[in-house]
């Protein structure tokens, strides 16, 4: 299904087009990379730092200072929680945005001593619960994913079901449609990550399938033949003993990387289980059967 069926605002059609997002299938697979937790907790719970929020009654006529080109701070001061708030909005000038006497709904940083920093200062009241977090391109606002996506959760339909019904029975798996709805709007941590593990699973297996399909191709490679000794020297470096598991994923990897069939490899495992020590020793054995070879890491990760 083309974007264009969901009848966006041509500024919103032209922000997925900059993030290379073209169909449903994309826009719905472009999931919250977080997800914060809204909960409205009393005044006596603050802590400094903490984001909070909160309903209040404006009590103060909202003071706009001029910090420099394009940029303000408007202050005013709310009643809540039988307190009195300052609250602090950069970049909202509009004083009509904060009229006296009026309840709005702060969500922010609270600095201590009543002090509070506003990332959201709007009339409607709070979302609560699991709120998602998307990334953005420049131009966008944090309302616009969200209001796309509820869009998009409408045509669900339009998406292939990819996990046959069995595998979901097996593996107690969502319904496709459930799991779309509950990762962009989880109604708590344990739908979430029932949604999430749902989705890993329909991609793993699109992954194992895909490497299944070019496998019964037969393509063919040349054998990397290597000195297996130095292959062990190499290992033998490393200044603590490899696992009975490591190494048997080593060897299970060099022996594909002897045979004339192309290798389709997924290692998996926990963070600090020793897969980069495998992809090292693939890749000294490529240099010593003479060729070349590559490592590609998320280097804000690693």
């Amino acid at each position: 299904m083309e974007l264009t069926e969901l009848k966006l605002t041509a500024r919103r059609f032209g922000l997925l087009q900059k993030m290379g997002i073209t169909t449903l299938e994309q826009l719905l697979k472009t999931y919250p990379f977080r997800y914060e937790s809204h909960e409205q907790l009393p005044f006596d719970q603050w802590q400094k730092g903490d984001t909070v929020g909160f309903a209040g009654l404006i009590a103060s006529r909202p003071a706009v200072i001029r910090l420099g080109k394009n940029r303000t701070m408007t202050r005013f001061t709310v009643i809540s929680w039988n307190q009195e708030l300052q609250v602090t909005v950069f970049n909202r000038p509009w004083l009509n945005a904060f009229p006296f006497g009026e309840t709005i709904h702060i969500r922010g940083t609270y600095n201590g001593e009543g002090k509070v920093t506003a990332m959201q200062a709007q009339k409607k009241p709070l979302e609560e619960g699991l709120v998602p977090v998307y990334s953005m391109t420049k131009g966008m606002k944090p309302a616009d994913m969200p209001a796309i996506l509820d869009k998009a959760l409408e045509h669900l339909d339009q998406l292939p079901d990819l996990v046959p019904p069995d595998l979901r029975r097996r593996y107690r798996l969502l319904d496709k449609d459930t799991s779309y709805r509950w990762i962009h709007r989880p109604p708590d941590e344990k739908r979430l990550h029932l949604a999430i593990r749902t989705l890993k699973y329909e991609e793993f297996l699109c992954f194992q399938c895909a490497v299944q399909s070019e496998s019964a191709l037969g393509q063919r490679k040349t054998p990397r033949m290597f000195d297996h000794a130095l292959a062990d020297a190499f290992l033998d470096q490393f200044p603590y003993d490899l696992t009975a598991d490591q190494r048997q994923a080593i060897e299970d990897v060099w022996s594909d990387q002897r045979r004339d069939t192309t290798m389709y490899r997924l290692v998996q495992g926990d963070v600090g289980s020793g897969k980069t020590v495998v992809a090292m020793a693939a890749i000294r054995a490529c240099e010593l059967s003479g060729a070349q070879s590559a490592m590609m890491a998320p280097t804000e990760i690693l």
